[in-house]
């Protein structure tokens, strides 16, 4: 069963995310901020991330450059709504594989897509 790492600090997005993918039959779990993210990405050894960058504590950049510096090469998928090109071309700068903008996808169409990439 492949799985899934949500990091996401707004709990209903996050929520939302999580019922999606497992009725698509991963095995999820989510973090609402980069500290426990890092661990878990260490711990719970996913084959995806989503990843949010503006969060509590700890950036989405941070957990990225962590997580790469970790010399893991785990499948990231930057959701942010940060929308500036700056922003995306550092994110994948720091090794993210994908970057969506949640502005400009719907959470359907979101999960589908992280779905189609782990097929």
């Amino acid at each position: 069963m492949k799985k899934v790492l949500i990091v996401e600090d707004n709990l209903d997005l996050s929520e939302m995310y999580k019922i999606a993918l497992e009725s698509k039959g991963f095995e999820v779990m989510a973090s609402e901020n980069g500290m426990n993210a890092v661990a878990l990405n260490d711990t719970f050894k996913p084959d995806l991330v989503i990843l949010d960058l503006m969060m509590p504590f700890v950036s989405g950049y941070d957990v990225l450059k962590t997580i790469r510096n970790k010399g893991n090469d785990v499948y990231i998928v930057v959701n942010s709504n940060l929308s500036q090109e700056s922003d995306i071309a550092k994110a994948k700068e720091l090794g993210a594989n994908e970057y969506y903008k949640k502005s400009e996808m719907d959470p359907k169409t979101f999960v589908n897509k992280v779905a189609a990439i782990l097929s």
